[in-house]
């Protein structure tokens, strides 16, 4: 095939167009007086814009790109970090909150039982006051809204050393006699026989060790259950009130007395010794409330119950410092004329 003297014999492909050589020599000829190097910007002007604008255009897309490509990474980073906080706080709102809340309450709880048991051996009297505080509450409650109160609440139940037991009374008066001389406490009951009472207490393992103790010194004893109670299913309230009150000193202070023949030395602290007085201050005032209903025999059973009582707390709060066997051996012995005073005024 034979080329026509019309076709170029040489394209040349300049940004993106066709040229013929002979085109590109022309123009190249045209520029060469004012400039003597070839020059692609002056012979295609036209192209070199259009290429410039083109390439001003892929950098902008570029650095648009660029851009959101940052920013997505700094949301995305901002987003991550905000994410990270989230774990953080509801690792502090759902588990260490909750931990501390029961670390209180536990050291809470410890500390209140701490309190509750520190008080056990010498100072025995802070838990029984404690517990004849709640125990007198409901009687104080109840007076205000009746004439006549369940004779049940004024039962008392003990445990008591026994030392001997006579048909004779004067058998049993004379071996209470030799034990005052040797400094125990004795009393004598008359309940069908004549019971000899050398001891008390509110257990049977406070109970036993006492007994042991009288054994050391070569006593011969035995334990036994001891309960007063009433026939009578309800009492009137001012002689409820003062029976109450006098149960509830009898059950604390017996306890007392007891440690202290067992363990020498000791002391009450003043909150404790102020519960037990202020008790008996009460048992004074119900007892000029209670004298009308008791018959004039039982009212010399009252007044003597509760001078009983009295001289207990009084001995008590003068040697609370040295709380040692002559003391403890002391209060026993009013405690236990006491006890019998108080089955008498019940029964």
């Amino acid at each position: 095939m034979v080329k026509k003297k019309t076709d170029p014999d040489i394209i040349v492909k300049f940004n993106g167009k066709e040229h013929s050589l002979e085109e590109i020599t022309k123009a190249e000829t045209a520029a060469a007086d004012s400039d003597k190097s070839l020059n692609w910007r002056q012979v295609f002007p036209n192209e070199e814009k259009e290429t410039l604008k083109s390439d001003k255009i892929e950098e902008q897309s570029a650095v648009t790109h660029e851009s959101l490509v940052s920013k997505l990474k700094k949301k995305k980073s901002k987003t991550k970090s905000e994410n990270d906080h989230i774990p953080i706080f509801l690792l502090i709102k759902h588990i260490w909150i909750p931990l501390l809340a029961a670390i209180i309450v536990g050291m809470g709880l410890g500390f209140t039982l701490l309190l509750a048991f520190s008080g056990h051996g010498k100072n025995h009297a802070v838990s029984t006051v404690s517990n004849t505080e709640t125990a007198s509450q409901p009687g104080q409650s109840l007076k205000q809204n009746a004439s006549a109160l369940p004779a049940k609440d004024l039962s008392l139940h003990l445990y008591v050393i026994q030392a001997g037991v006579f048909s004779n009374k004067s058998q049993a008066d004379a071996l209470v006699n030799g034990f005052h001389e040797q400094g125990v406490p004795g009393v004598v009951e008359k309940d069908g026989n004549n019971y000899v009472f050398i001891g008390a207490q509110t257990n049977q393992s406070d109970v036993n060790r006492m007994k042991n103790y009288f054994k050391d010194q070569s006593i011969s004893v035995y334990t036994k259950d001891w309960t007063a109670k009433s026939k009578q299913k309800t009492v009137k309230r001012n002689a409820y009130n003062f029976m109450k009150l006098g149960n509830d000193l009898l059950v604390s202070m017996i306890p007392v007395s007891g440690q202290m023949i067992l363990n020498e030395g000791g002391s009450i602290n003043n909150k404790d010794m102020n519960k037990i007085k202020a008790m008996e201050s009460e048992l004074k005032k119900a007892e000029n409330e209670a004298e009308g209903v008791f018959t004039k025999k039982d009212q010399d059973k009252l007044h003597s119950f509760s001078n009983q009582i009295s001289k207990s707390v009084q001995y008590l709060d003068k040697h609370k410092d040295k709380l040692d066997k002559k003391t403890g051996s002391y209060l026993q012995q009013h405690l236990l004329n006491a006890m019998l005073l108080y089955k008498e005024l019940l029964s």
